[in-house]
């Protein structure tokens, strides 16, 4: 989202092709894909349900992962969960009307398509943001 904020979701263009790979296809199209910028480090993470793109930029402590929900090989994925890894230093204190406002923001960026949820939280040493986005 290009909003002010700090976060980082897909683009409605970006959702719409990540929802229309089967599980097969995602995995053979993550590594060459564009989601995470070029210049950060990226890592694989494979799960039963599908293959996890994770990006980290060392100097401004954020990452991004992108991970699609599939329920078998041939279908499009049930859902897709993008998290936002910020250092505690470097994301302000998340109050529900900030949390509110955050998913209000991302809703209105990807329009009536796509669901979206937000929940916060920590996971290892980082905080996250973790956006899951479904079809209604």
């Amino acid at each position: 989202m290009n909003n002010g904020s700090h976060e980082k979701l897909l683009t409605k263009t970006q959702a719409d092709e990540v929802f229309s790979f089967t599980k097969p296809q995602w995995e053979a199209s993550a590594a060459g894909s564009s989601l995470v910028p070029i210049d950060w480090h990226v890592r694989f993470s494979r799960h039963e349900t599908g293959l996890q793109i994770i990006g980290y930029e060392p100097l401004s402590g954020f990452g991004f992962s992108v991970q699609p929900l599939y329920a078998n090989d041939t279908e499009p994925p049930i859902m897709v969960i993008i998290r936002n890894y910020f250092l505690p230093e470097k994301l302000p204190p998340v109050t529900d009307q900030l949390q509110q406002g955050i998913q209000a923001a991302a809703q209105r960026s990807l329009g009536p398509t796509y669901n979206v949820k937000l929940k916060c939280g920590t996971i290892g040493n980082f905080h996250s943001l973790e956006f899951t986005l479904t079809k209604p």
